[in-house]
């Protein structure tokens, strides 16, 4: 498959257009099964009314409501003018933005989650076939994402920050990878400011383990330029996150405040971490579920998931193997596996589910469609870890 486009273009052209038109079909097909969702009008009254009676006001609620009543509430509320510290105040407030203006200008909460989750695919797409270079088998790859229940679920259980985060995430790696291949400056700028945009939207850990896989990278490839230009642009991580609190700054919150409220995010997060080790090996691999002392089953999990896992653990072999060979150092497949281990790592030291993995999700198809490239083209890479064996 990784030869066709060079045997023939016709037919690589052809295969390319049928999977990301089927891509775009599992996604439209959902909404169009549903349009109900993303039709309904959305009423701030009845949010309130909800939010009132809810786990976040009284110590005995009502009822207990679901993350996206509060993003929808708090989307709305933000862009009439509300202090973000003020409501949800656990997470930044880009993301809620984003649902805010979906509600001001499609007055739906929901169809900026849809208008994301196609965003998702396309930077998908071009990522992959950045790594991969192979744009039929990124094709490929762009539809079985498109077919996870988790991606799915970014719009079925909408307004969601999680695909929005992960977009932003994906064209952070895309910028950073064309910097590499180019080293101009611009593409180390726009690193950043999407990095920037990532720790604006969700509790900004995932934004900081970015910035350890750019710094391992770098290491790895002992450039010290690259380090050097890093610590020059790294103020502009600080600027998407300050300009989401605008409103609070009007409202008179100084520097040392606004850096107050990321500890505060900081420890509302990581209270709800259990150390669980084993969790993320029974839950990537046998849905087993680790919540609250018990093992259940995750509706999201899907049979990919321990094939994806697989090729991922064999990917991050053969990574190591190469380092002495230096043959993945300097290549962007060499940023992918970095990532997949050190988001591993951390889901290892706390807790997983589907929301908590799904920012690895696309390295993890995307450094499977590399291996499985790497095999079956006989790459100098393989080769060698054959010969590590011997």
């Amino acid at each position: 498959m990784a030869n066709v486009s060079k045997k023939s273009p016709l037919i690589a052209s052809i295969v390319i257009i049928i999977f990301l038109f089927l891509s775009l079909y599992n996604l439209f097909n959902f909404a169009l099964l549903n349009k109900g969702l993303f039709t309904e009008p959305f009423n701030p009254e009845i949010h309130r009314k909800l939010y009132g009676q809810s786990q976040y006001i009284l110590k005995e609620p009502l009822s207990e409501i679901a993350d996206e009543v509060v993003y929808a509430l708090a989307g709305w509320e933000y862009v009439h003018g509300l202090n973000p510290i003020l409501l949800n105040g656990e997470q930044p407030p880009l993301g809620k933005y984003i649902v805010g203006l979906s509600e001001v200008l499609f007055n739906n909460s929901r169809v900026g989650s849809l208008i994301f989750n196609v965003l998702l695919l396309v930077i998908f797409f071009l990522l992959a076939d950045l790594v991969i270079d192979s744009k039929v088998i990124s094709s490929v790859l762009t539809y079985l994402f498109s077919a996870e229940k988790v991606f799915i679920a970014q719009v079925r259980y909408s307004p969601n920050l999680d695909n929005i985060q992960v977009f932003f995430l994906l064209l952070t790696f895309y910028f950073f990878i064309k910097y590499l291949k180019t080293t101009k400056l611009y593409f180390s700028a726009l690193t950043f400011i999407s990095l920037g945009l990532v720790i604006a939207t969700k509790f900004w850990i995932t934004g900081f383990i970015v910035f350890l896989v750019f710094f391992v990278v770098s290491l790895l490839e002992r450039n010290l330029d690259n380090i050097k230009k890093f610590i020059l642009f790294s103020p502009l991580l600080i600027l998407p996150l300050a300009v989401s609190y605008l409103n609070s700054f009007g409202d008179g919150m100084t520097i040392r405040e606004f850096f107050g409220t990321q500890k505060y995010i900081y420890s509302w997060h990581s209270a709800k971490l259990v150390f669980d080790p084993i969790s993320l090996v029974d839950f990537l691999f046998l849905n087993r579920w680790h919540f609250m002392g018990q093992v259940q089953k995750a509706v999201d999990w899907q049979f990919t998931w321990p094939i994806l896992g697989t090729f991922s653990l064999i990917s991050i072999i053969s990574f190591f193997r190469s380092l002495k060979e230096k043959l993945v150092i300097g290549q962007p497949i060499c940023v992918i596996v970095v990532w997949l281990i050190m988001y591993f790592v951390v889901l290892i030291l706390s807790t997983v589910n589907a929301r908590y993995l799904f920012p690895v999700l696309p390295a993890m198809y995307i450094s499977s469609g590399w291996f499985i490239k790497e095999v079956f083209s006989g790459s100098q890479l393989m080769m060698k870890s054959e010969s590590g064996k011997m």
